[in-house]
């Protein structure tokens, strides 16, 4: 049986930088793995994934949401308060980097973070 994911980026995947090229990435790599990737706008998924910063309209009244994957990051320190809420309300979070996670659980978030990190292609980016 395939792993089917409705996919919901927050950039259009063809983005030619930041979450635009993460979500295509991550789409491909998610594909490669097997999974079905599923548009945002069909139903029959097992799990929803959310390229995203947080936000509260994916969660009807703030109810847990079992099915809710949010891959995001944040890169200052502290993690602005309102997104450990519609954070704790999804299955889990996926994030970048452990220095991420470390900030989130810190700030409040207890769902479980995982940690799939991905590096910087200096042909494109430089410090």
């Amino acid at each position: 049986m395939t792993f089917k994911i409705a996919y919901a980026p927050f950039a259009h995947p063809d983005a030619p930088m930041g979450y635009g090229v993460i979500a295509a990435w991550l789409r491909e790599g998610l594909k490669l793995a097997g999974a079905e990737i599923l548009p945002a706008t069909a139903f029959g998924w097992d799990c929803a994934l959310a390229i995203s910063l947080p936000a509260a309209w994916p969660i009807p009244n703030g109810q847990k949401r079992d099915d809710l994957v949010w891959h995001t990051m944040f890169e200052l320190d502290p993690l602005p308060p309102q997104w450990v809420e519609p954070l704790n309300c999804s299955a889990g979070v996926w994030v970048p980097s452990t220095w991420c996670r470390s900030l989130f659980q810190r700030c409040g978030v207890t769902v479980p973070i995982m940690v799939a990190g991905y590096g910087v292609d200096h042909k494109l980016f430089f410090p």
